[in-house]
Order: C-alpha cells, then sequence, then structure tokens
C-alpha cells in the first residue's frame, strides 16, 4: 500500500507532497509558491482517485509534462487530501479522468 501525505521539510518548514510505496518515495514535489509557479502542478479529483500534471524541466529548451494518478482507498480520503492540497494547488473537482494516461499508484492519505 503506497501513502500520499502532504508535509512540511523539517529543515526550512516548506510544504511538499511525497507518494511513498512502502519505505520507497515514488513521488516528491515542494509546494512552496516558486516550486509551484515553475512546475505548474494542477490536480484533477473524481471520486476516490486524484491526477497530478506538472511541468518538469528537461535537457532541451521544451519543458516536460508529467502526470501521475493516485487512487484512494475511499472518496473521503481523496477529498481530505484535496482539501489540503487546495491551499497551495489548484485542486478541481472533474467528471470524468477520460485521456488520462498517467500511472495509478493506490494510496492511503496520511496527512
Amino acid at each position: 500500500m503506497s501513502s500520499l501525505s502532504p508535509s512540511h521539510d523539517s529543515d526550512h518548514d516548506t510544504p511538499r507532497l511525497v507518494v511513498k510505496s512502502g519505505r520507497e518515495v515514488l513521488e516528491y514535489q515542494r509546494l512552496d509558491p516558486a516550486s509551484i509557479a515553475v512546475s505548474k502542478m494542477k490536480a484533477m479529483v473524481k471520486g476516490s482517485a486524484m491526477g497530478f500534471k506538472m511541468y518538469t524541466s528537461s535537457s532541451s529548451s521544451t519543458p516536460e509534462i508529467r502526470k501521475f494518478q493516485v487512487k484512494f482507498r475511499s472518496i473521503e480520503d481523496s477529498a481530505r487530501c484535496a482539501s489540503l492540497l487546495r491551499q497551495f494547488i489548484q485542486c478541481r473537482n472533474v467528471l470524468s479522468t477520460e485521456g488520462f494516461d498517467g500511472p495509478t499508484v493506490v494510496a492511503e492519505a496520511s496527512m
């Protein structure tokens, strides 16, 4: 089982999003305004699933788009995580995730 947790860096009190599978970190994203301005990170919520989209820098001059999806155990877990993330990023509810092709991680919210 994976976990997704909005938390803070202990060194600088910077908010961050961490997606883990056991001890392995699958995704790590700082949620400070400067990092969000660069990555343009957004989230879409549909039921118990949350899809993320962001831009990452690459060796070329064209930024790459990264997408991933997190499936929570319940709609309540998804809603709780979305309400926390809305403090930092655009997080909207959608009726369909058609066309989203990012990898899926099954997660349990831990706030």
